[in-house]
């Protein structure tokens, strides 16, 4: 009679718990968010090459489209998103895509979204804009994100060009520690200094011309620790065309090789300047 009665009760309590669970089916369709299928834009390359303006910027209209869908319908989409990013990774604009059936969009509540993209570009900046969408549901939830590219050329260009690249000609290895050696080079471009984005100086043997490691000068004026080497770069004054770095020499190294140094520059249209190169000897 005991086991009887708490089977009863077992059986009561399980149909008690059951009737308070929610109804799943309702729970998970309200927390699918929307999803992307495609988008676009257009233009996807501008010439500054070809701006005949005045100014330092130009205005610069790009048409965005956005194709989502939401599987509890159309009327649960709240925004269509965009945000723009520089080929430096800041922000430089933001906004949202329209599906009113308003040039340039063609049809309304279709889930195509098309609005133009006002932009305000530097006319010195070079390279590859970013264009982010996403779109969210009225429960805030967020779709996949979907990049594109928005490439800005200067096809009048003028590549950069290594005037001068100091270096001694012999280096002593160290029997311990460090030594340290100051590495210079100077570069100019037509185009101003500011378009030149990287000086480096690449080493490589002599037999094959193979290269054993690549380093980053720097036009820093001395006053950061750059990547990898996490020392001052020994430049003097930050902007003047001057590049510079501090390149530490261990006691591991081999001695009694020669090796090459190869310096170069490239500028934002990755246009690469001419090489200077010097053979070094460790000794």
């Amino acid at each position: 009679m005991t086991r009887t009665i708490h089977t009863i009760i077992l059986i009561a309590l399980m149909n008690a718990a059951g009737c308070d669970l929610p109804e799943s089916s309702a729970v998970i369709d309200n927390q699918i968010p929307p999803t992307i299928i495609e988008a676009s834009i257009a233009p996807d390359i501008f010439d500054m090459g070809k701006v005949t303006t005045p100014g330092t910027t130009v205005d610069v209209t790009i048409k965005g489209y956005v194709n989502t869908s939401d599987d509890n319908g159309q009327d649960d989409i709240a925004s269509v998103r965009f945000t723009v990013y520089s080929p430096s990774g800041k922000v430089v604009a933001a906004g949202v895509l329209l599906d009113l059936g308003v040039f340039p969009d063609a049809s309304a509540g279709d889930g195509k979204y098309t609005s133009n993209i006002y932009l305000t570009l530097p006319k010195n900046v070079i390279g590859k804009y970013t264009i982010q969408y996403s779109s969210i549901d009225k429960d805030g939830n967020t779709s996949n994100t979907f990049n594109m590219s928005f490439r800005i050329i200067y096809s009048l260009n003028h590549a950069p060009f290594v005037t001068q690249f100091i270096i001694q000609d012999t280096i002593f290895v160290p029997t311990s520690g460090n030594e340290f050696i100051l590495i210079q080079a100077t570069v100019g471009d037509v185009d101003g200094l500011s378009d030149i984005t990287s000086v480096s100086f690449s080493i490589s043997r002599p037999e094959d011309s193979s290269v054993v490691s690549i380093f980053r000068l720097f036009d820093d004026g001395g006053k950061t620790l750059p990547e990898p080497l996490k020392i001052p770069s020994g430049d003097s004054i930050a902007g003047d065309g001057n590049y510079s770095l501090i390149m530490p020499v261990s006691s591991s190294t081999f001695r009694n090789i020669e090796r090459y140094f190869n310096v170069f520059a490239i500028d934002q249209s990755n246009a690469v300047s001419n090489t200077i190169s010097k053979k070094v000897y460790f000794k």
